[in-house]
């Protein structure tokens, strides 16, 4: 697991909700990201990019 000592508190909450989302789910990646709003998201699945 990496270490998240390095973060501020903002993006160790996003990355704990981003491993918790990934465990719930069962998939062996995902990623936090950014809306338009700036409202952050992590959706537990596999990233997919174009």
């Amino acid at each position: 697991m990496t270490d998240t000592t390095a973060l501020d508190p903002e993006d160790r909450k996003i990355v704990t909700l981003a491993r918790s989302a990934r465990a719930r789910n069962g998939v062996p990646e995902g990623r936090p990201f950014a809306t338009r709003r700036g409202v952050r998201t992590s959706p537990a699945r596999s990233p997919w990019t174009p």
